[in-house]
């Protein structure tokens, strides 16, 4: 997940929903294989928006 993306921050966060539902505690650090290739599902994944209101700088958009 990423927080604040509109904000220019790309940072990757990571929880174990099953003993954090409630997303206090970032685990993506444990876990840099993960998150590696959840970056790269995002930059393979992502269009860019039609509609400018969803376009992200931060994305090149």
């Amino acid at each position: 997940m990423r927080k604040n993306i509109f904000k220019g921050k790309l940072d990757v966060y990571l929880f174990n929903l099953k003993e954090d539902i409630q997303e206090t505690t970032d685990i993506a650090s444990e876990q840099p294989e993960l998150v590696k290739k959840m970056e790269s599902i995002f930059e393979q994944e992502h269009r860019v928006s039609e509609n400018n209101r969803f376009k992200m700088e931060a994305f090149g958009d």
